[in-house]
C-alpha cells in the first residue's frame, strides 16, 4: 500500500517520524478510502500529528470533531446525490407514462378539424371576442362558454368544476402563465398546474367517451 506523503515540507519536521510510524502500524485502517481522503487534507494531518506528538486529550477531541464533520459531509453529499438520482428516475418514469397514456388534447386537432389544435381553436375563439385581457373584468368561464360553438368541447367544458373552468379559461383562453393565474386566484403555481392537468384529462375522457358512444349508435 502506498503511504500518504507528509504534507509539511519546511515546518513540523519533528512530526514526520510519528506520522510515518502511525502509517506503518495502521496499514489495514489506512486501506479505507474514507480514512485516506481524510488524511489528504493537511489540516487533518496536523491535528493527527499534534495528538501523536503530544498525546493530549484536547488534541484527540479536536481530531475526532474534524473527522465527524468530514464524515457527515461525505454522507450528506451521498444522500443528496442519491436523492437527485432517484427523483430524476421517478420524473422520467412519470413523464414517460403520462405522455404515452395521456397525451394532451389541446395539442391535437378536434375530430372535425384537420390542422387547428384545440388550444389554437380556443385561443382564436376567445381572441375573436375582441375584449380586454384584464382577468378581473372579462376572463369569466360563463363568457367563455358563450364563445364555444363546438358541441363536444362545450359539453366537456361544462363537466368541469368551477375552479377547473376558471383555470382552464385563464390558461388556454386568456393565455396567462401559471404564475399569473396563481397571483390572481391566490393559490400556488403547483395547485394551478395540477388543476389544469386534471381539467385536461377530464375533458379528454368526456370527449372520447362521447365519441365512442356516437360510434356505437351509428
Amino acid at each position: 500500500m502506498q503511504h500518504i506523503p507528509f504534507p509539511f515540507q519546511n515546518e513540523h519536521r519533528e512530526w514526520e517520524p510519528h506520522f510515518c510510524a502511525f502509517q506503518a502500524a495502521n496499514e489495514r485502517i489506512l486501506r479505507d478510502p474514507i480514512i485516506r481522503r481524510f488524511l489528504e487534507d493537511p489540516e487533518h494531518v496536523r491535528l493527527l500529528c499534534l495528538y501523536l506528538f503530544q498525546s493530549e486529550p484536547f488534541h484527540r477531541q479536536k481530531l475526532e470533531e474534524a473527522f465527524r464533520r468530514f464524515y457527515f459531509e461525505i454522507r450528506f453529499v451521498r444522500y443528496l446525490t442519491l436523492m437527485m438520482r432517484y427523483r430524476a428516475l421517478d420524473f422520467h418514469r412519470i413523464r414517460t407514462r403520462w405522455t404515452s397514456r395521456m397525451p394532451l388534447i389541446y395539442d391535437r386537432p378536434p375530430a372535425d378539424r384537420n390542422s387547428e389544435s384545440w388550444g389554437e381553436y380556443l385561443a382564436s375563439k376567445y381572441a375573436a371576442q375582441n375584449e380586454p385581457t384584464d382577468p378581473q373584468t372579462c376572463n369569466s368561464p360563463a363568457d367563455f362558454i358563450q364563445s364555444l360553438n363546438n358541441e363536444s368541447l362545450l359539453s366537456a367544458f361544462g363537466r368541469l368544476t368551477e375552479r377547473q373552468q376558471l383555470v382552464t379559461t385563464l390558461s388556454f383562453a386568456a393565455q396567462l402563465s401559471d404564475g399569473e393565474i396563481s397571483r390572481i386566484l391566490g393559490i400556488s403555481q403547483q395547485a394551478v398546474n395540477k388543476t389544469k392537468i386534471r381539467s385536461i384529462h377530464k375533458m379528454r375522457r368526456e370527449i372520447q367517451g362521447k365519441k365512442q358512444k356516437n360510434e356505437k349508435l351509428s
